[in-house]
């Protein structure tokens, strides 16, 4: 999903959030990396089972190299299993830092 180069990640989450998921969705956490913010989305209307949620992806910049507060280009979602053993969202975590 592409936006203009000012769009904001309040913004972006938002937008991310009202087109492309179910309105029983919830971001089980968001988390600022340094060039990617990044946030897991679930859905019990997607999936009742608590075993997949998406992962979205935010950056900016021709290379995505680096990211603005007012500079977010693009937002890229990938549907991920929450845990091997079918655990649901227990076993899920934000991405480790560095």
């Amino acid at each position: 999903m592409r936006f203009p180069p000012t769009t904001g990640i309040q913004e972006a989450k938002q937008f991310v959030l009202a087109s492309e998921f179910a309105p029983d969705a919830k971001v089980v956490w968001f988390w600022r990396l340094e060039t990617c913010p990044q946030m897991l989305v679930y859905s019990k209307t997607v999936d009742p089972t608590g075993d997949v949620a998406a992962v979205v992806d935010f950056a900016s910049g021709e290379r995505q190299a680096a990211r603005t507060a007012r500079g977010t280009w693009d937002a890229l979602i990938v549907d991920i299993p929450l845990s091997a053993r079918g655990k649901g969202l227990t076993s899920s975590r934000p991405p480790a830092a560095g």
